[in-house]
């Protein structure tokens, strides 16, 4: 393997670690994750290999009851519990790419218009007020003013 990348895989270790210590400094959140992680893992293994339905079902328990632990855990810290920040983190990803993609399509992220009687506009296209323009295809409607409401990136909402 690249030693570039042994470098970057360490770096992340070393940044996770250092992460998780932080947000889990707390004696008391630090407890309750001794008892909750071991639970979920227990409880996946049991819902996704229990021969039986019981044993399935004390495995869903035990992954509910270990992620409450973590909860309380984080509550009593005063901080996330780490698949809410992974979450906000991998939507804030899918955000900035849909916005880059947009900016390719000359669309302004930042503003809705409401298009009450025209389409909505690709930014510094210099459209004048009561012309339909499509842009470049890629966005708006199919020109004969059939999509009326808000657009607010690219989806279309009701008043």
């Amino acid at each position: 393997m690249n030693q570039a990348l042994y470098k970057s895989a360490a770096r992340s270790a070393v940044l996770f670690v250092k992460d998780y210590a932080e947000r889990h400094r707390d004696p008391v959140n630090a407890a309750l994750h001794l008892v909750g992680v071991p639970a979920v893992f227990y409880g996946l293994f049991q819902a996704t290999a229990g021969r039986s339905l019981k044993v399935r079902g004390l495995g869903v328990a035990c992954i509910v009851i270990g992620y409450v632990f973590q909860y309380l855990g984080h509550k009593h810290q005063g901080n996330e519990v780490g698949e809410v920040s992974l979450i906000k983190f991998l939507l804030k990803r899918v955000r900035e790419a849909s916005l880059k993609r947009m900016r390719s399509y000359n669309w302004s992220h930042a503003s809705t218009v409401d298009s009450d009687e025209d389409e909505a506009q690709p930014v510094g296209s210099g459209a004048k007020a009561g012309v339909k323009k499509n842009g470049n295809g890629h966005h708006g409607g199919n020109g004969n003013g059939s999509h009326k409401g808000r657009y607010i990136m690219w989806w279309k909402t009701s008043h």
